[in-house]
């Protein structure tokens, strides 16, 4: 590595209320009515923080926050920050079907999309629920125009996270371009 090779550091930042996290739900059994929002408060402060030290992050967006809070998701960008895609209601992947999947993420992505101009290529799952078995995600990701996913948690937890998974980047590939370009389905290019 040469010495003076600038350092990068990624901060990404998931943009929901307080009572979209799973804990949360399970406890309140899902009843949010009437509960306070605060994700704008809790994003300016973090938005104020990034300006002081002259950084920049990827905001992963529920679409839910982006309706109710437009002018936040404006915010964000006009400062420079990527909006990426977090999803609509904060479902689990894991406890959709890929249609539902599908019409999460084309709902999230329509509303990011409409409130800033821009495209949204970036997507992670909420509670980083795309796992093995829901490894069927990746080519609707790719048929909805994402161009990368952040959804891989590489520990061992009880809930969410693959252990085995690599901490480094890796390209994923449809199963049809792995025959095309000789490389077996899982392996990364």
């Amino acid at each position: 590595m040469n010495a003076k090779a600038d350092i990068l550091n990624a901060l990404s930042i998931d943009v929901e209320e307080y009572f979209h996290a799973r804990v949360f739900q399970e406890g309140i059994g899902g009843a949010v009515a009437g509960l306070e929002s605060r994700v704008e408060m809790s994003t300016d402060r973090v938005l104020a923080l990034l300006a002081a030290g002259g950084a920049k992050a990827t905001f992963f967006v529920l679409g839910q926050v982006a309706a109710a809070h437009p002018g936040l998701v404006r915010r964000i960008a006009e400062q420079h920050h990527e909006i990426a895609c977090h999803g609509d209601g904060h479902e689990l992947v894991s406890r959709q079907t890929p249609d539902e999947f599908r019409t999460d993420v084309r709902r999230a992505k329509a509303v990011l999309e409409d409130v800033t101009g821009k495209p949204v290529i970036g997507y992670r799952a909420p509670n980083f629920s795309i796992g093995r078995a829901q490894a069927w995600a990746y080519d609707i990701l790719l048929s909805e125009g994402f161009r990368y996913d952040s959804s891989t948690y590489p520990i061992l937890h009880d809930s969410y996270g693959d252990h085995t998974a690599s901490r480094f980047p890796v390209e994923v590939w449809r199963h049809a371009d792995q025959k095309r370009r000789g490389r077996s389905p899982g392996s990364s290019a």
